[in-house]
């Protein structure tokens, strides 16, 4: 399932969210292609995938105290 983003913007103009992409180079394409400035490709991450990584990094750095 397509995952891939481009942020485009900045804090001043505000920020668009352009995608979904198949992968990282079809979103570093599209930017080229459309000449857009100021963008960042970025992951979608799910709630549940985010969250669940964040408790893996809570259990190791207490395992590690």
């Amino acid at each position: 399932m397509p995952s891939t983003i481009l942020i485009c913007g900045s804090p001043a103009d505000g920020f668009q969210i352009i995608g979904l992409f198949a992968n990282k180079a079809d979103a570093e394409t599209y930017a080229e292609d459309n000449s857009l400035r100021d963008w960042w490709v970025a992951e979608l991450t799910s709630p549940e995938v985010f969250a669940e990584r964040r408790w893996k990094q809570f259990r190791a750095a207490r395992g590690a105290i």
